[in-house]
This record gives C-alpha cells, sequence and structure tokens, in this order.
C-alpha cells in the first residue's frame, strides 16, 4: 500500500497472485486424478505396450501431494513469465493495430489567432491535410453544483488523479470527429453556458446531465451546465478532450489552436519549412513518441521478465527440495527394483519419464493460466485485443519440460549410482 499509494489496487494485485495460485493449485490436482483414472483403466494395454511410460506415470500420480507441490509452484512461476513476455510483445503491437491506417502522426501546439489563416493557406500549398483547427486553454475543475472538488473527491483516488493537474480545454459548434452523445443533445451554435463531457470522466466524477461545473481560466472563474456527455475513439490520434464548451466561452480567456495531420516520409522539406515558416509552433512527431515509448517498454520488460525468470528458479529450488527429501524412498524402490533385474538406464527412463510428465504438466497449466490472465488483461484494463501467441506458448513447454527432468536426473543421479548391495547393508 505504501509503494501503490492506492489500497484497492495493492488488493487487486494480492487478489490476483491468490486467485492465480489457486487455479493453478486445482487445474494440477485435476490433472493428477486424471492420470490416475487413466492409469488405472489402461494399466494392462500401457504396461505392455509402455513399460517405461507406465511406470513412471505412476511414480508421478502415487507421489500425489509432492508431485502436485512442485508441479504447481512451476506452474504459477510458469504464468506469471507467460504474461510478462505476452505483455512486453502485445502491448504496444496491439495499440498500434487500432491505430487506422491514415491516421495523422504530426500534432501541432501553440498555433496563435495571427497564425491562424497563414497556417492553412500553407497547409494547402504543402498538401498537408490537418484535421482542424482547435482553440485550447487550459483551465482547472474547482467545483460541481457549488461544491468543492476536493470535497467531492475525497474519497475517490481516481477523481483525485483526474483533478490534480489542470484540463485543456477547447469549445466547437460541431460534434468533433470520433465523438458519440450518448446523453443529452450536443450544443451546436446555441448561445449558451454549456459544457460537454466525456464518458469516463463523468463517470470517475459523478457528473449528470444538468451539473453546474465551475471552471477557473487563469484565475477567472466561469460556470457552465453540463448538456450532453460523449464517448469518443481515443486511438483516432486527433485532439480529444474531456471537456468541450460551447463557443464563444472560451475565446474569452487566452488561447492558441492545435491540430493534428498526416505527413508522408515524402513531405519532409515540407515539414522543414513548416518549422521555419511558425517558429512558435510545436511539432509533435508521434513515429519518434512512440519508438521513445517501445524503448521504455523494453527496457521495463526486460527487467520485469528478469524477475519472471528469478521466480521460475525458485520454483525449481521447490522442485530441489522435493526430490532431495524423496531420496531415501527412491534409494529403497530401485534397490527392489535392480534386485528385480531392473537396469540403471531403465531406471533413469522412467525418471525421465516421472519429471518429463510433471514439466508438462507445469508447462500446459502455466500457459493456460498465463493465457487467461492476459486475455483478462487485455480486455478488462488495456481494452486491447491480446493474446498468448503459439510461438511463446511452445517456447515456455519445451523450457518446462527440459529444465525439470535436466535439474531432476542432476539430484537422482545418486540414486542409480548406488548399488542394492550397499542400500541392503546399511538397511
Amino acid at each position: 500500500h505504501t509503494f501503490s499509494e492506492n489500497w484497492q489496487a495493492t488488493l487487486a494485485v494480492v487478489g490476483s497472485l491468490l486467485l492465480l495460485v489457486i487455479f493453478c493449485w486445482l487445474l494440477v490436482a485435476l490433472l493428477v486424478m486424471g492420470l490416475q483414472r487413466f492409469l488405472a483403466l489402461t494399466q494392462t494395454k500401457i504396461m505392455a505396450l509402455m513399460p517405461v511410460v507406465y511406470v513412471g506415470l505412476r511414480a508421478f500420480s502415487r507421489q500425489r501431494r509432492p508431485s502436485q507441490i512442485r508441479t504447481t509452484a512451476l506452474a504459477m512461476t510458469l504464468s506469471l513469465l507467460v504474461v510478462v513476455v505476452s505483455l512486453r510483445s502485445e502491448l504496444l503491437t496491439g495499440w498500434q493495430a487500432q491505430i487506422p491506417d491514415a491516421a495523422p502522426n504530426y500534432f501541432a501546439l501553440n498555433i496563435t489567432e495571427s497564425e491562424r489563416d497563414r497556417w492553412h493557406e500553407y497547409g494547402d500549398e504543402a498538401g498537408i491535410s490537418s484535421q482542424g483547427l482547435f482553440p485550447v486553454a487550459r483551465a482547472r475543475l474547482v467545483a460541481i453544483n457549488g461544491q468543492p472538488t476536493a470535497e467531492r473527491a475525497a474519497n475517490n483516488p481516481d477523481a483525485q488523479r483526474a483533478l490534480s493537474r489542470e484540463m485543456v480545454m477547447t469549445e466547437a459548434a460541431t460534434l468533433p470527429l470520433g465523438n458519440k452523445v450518448v446523453l443529452g443533445q450536443w450544443h451546436g451554435n446555441h448561445q449558451q453556458a454549456s459544457v460537454s463531457v466525456e464518458q469516463s470522466i463523468a463517470q470517475q466524477l459523478d457528473i449528470e446531465l444538468g451539473d453546474k461545473l465551475q471552471f477557473s481560466f487563469a484565475n477567472q472563474a466561469v460556470e457552465v451546465e453540463v448538456g450532453s456527455i460523449r464517448s469518443l475513439n481515443w486511438n483516432s490520434m486527433q485532439p480529444n478532450f474531456y471537456f468541450i464548451l460551447s463557443p464563444p466561452l472560451l475565446k474569452a480567456y487566452p488561447y492558441t489552436y492545435m491540430t493534428s495531420f498526416l505527413a508522408v516520409p515524402q513531405q519532409a522539406d515540407a515539414l522543414y519549412e513548416l518549422g521555419s515558416q511558425f517558429p512558435a509552433v510545436a511539432l509533435i512527431d508521434v513515429g519518434d513518441l512512440m519508438a521513445q515509448v517501445k524503448s521504455v517498454l523494453d527496457r521495463v520488460g526486460l527487467a520485469v521478465q528478469a524477475l519472471a525468470v528469478v521466480t521460475v528458479f525458485a520454483a525449481l529450488l521447490v522442485l530441489v527440495a522435493s526430490l532431495r527429501a524423496s531420496l531415501d524412498d527412491r534409494l529403497h524402490e530401485q534397490s527392489i527394483l535392480r534386485a528385480l533385474g531392473g537396469q540403471a538406464a531403465t531406471l533413469k527412463r522412467i525418471a525421465m519419464v516421472e519429471l518429463g510428465f510433471s514439466g508438462l504438466v507445469a508447462g500446459l497449466v502455466g500457459c493456460g493460466s498465463g493465457a487467461l490472465f492476459v486475455f483478462l488483461l487485455g480486455r478488462q484494463v488495456f481494452e486491447l485485443p491480446m493474446a498468448l501467441g503459439l510461438g511463446t506458448a511452445v517456447w515456455v513447454l519445451v523450457i518446462s519440460v527440459a529444465a525439470v527432468i535436466a535439474v531432476g536426473l542432476a539430484i537422482l543421479n545418486r540414486v542409480y549410482a548406488v548399488s542394492p548391495l550397499v542400500i541392503w547393508r546399511k538397511s
């Protein structure tokens, strides 16, 4: 809670981890029970065709609790690794896939009223088609229906974050592209003090139609009535606003214009000339911005992915501890099998089946639970179509099986190196 500064987010993370543990445990338990049932029904056939496989699977299911503990521990950490890897690869890609092909890739800020006509003229000459100029000014929402927003948002962390900064406001008589009125009526060109509110912030601040909102523009107060609530497409890459005033309210305060436009690589010279013609205008290259975001996400992703790999190693340590605890029982069992004619190589193959099946179950459960979490995160949190890639799933399964076999055989090698006579004499 100290680090997140949001007890709800902390509880959500802790709850998700607990659900992950329970989900993995139950899934592994069901698979072990299913294996026991399968072996009981097909014992004769499997024993006749693949005796090594049967004995290996039987060893896994017979030690039900230890097998379930080490398999669940590995499955849970693999699930976290799957989520981290998938988020790193899918998050930015999924967002970019939702951006329209002809979406603007440049934003222009700080266009003054005196530059407005000249901006249109230069854009027409250079073949740069903008999304229209939006007058903008910064303001702070200070009261709702006469109640200070600090009081209204006292117990709402989301509302506090929304109100902690100044908001970029605009005015418009025509409903902007990508916006849709879901409640009320668009104010149009009516000479009334009205405002249209974006749907998500209206929910955060509990704003309804007819509410009176008071804004502060450079310490100058203005009160408006909520005339409509809008939904909008944030992926349109055009200027989007939480609050849109009815004209001409905004132009009574200091303002500039902003816009967005699409520029292809062949228009590089025109962009350079644009910067020369309008030196005070700030041009933001969305492509460069996305490259920087990708670089940051890659670095953060590598750090979190490294942490996830460490947790997988921790799960392998659980495997080591579990196998070491079973060494005495395995020594006794192998002495009996060796006395009955079993070869050390055969016993190793049996162990490989047992360990390989444990790794396979852990990989399947880890991929399944991880894929479910990735899907839910994409749908509920990021609102993006996200799924576990087939390549990632195959890679996780192979690594899981190989790691469990390698670590397991390294621990159990001493079992097959001891002569049965030595074990009997110690007994």
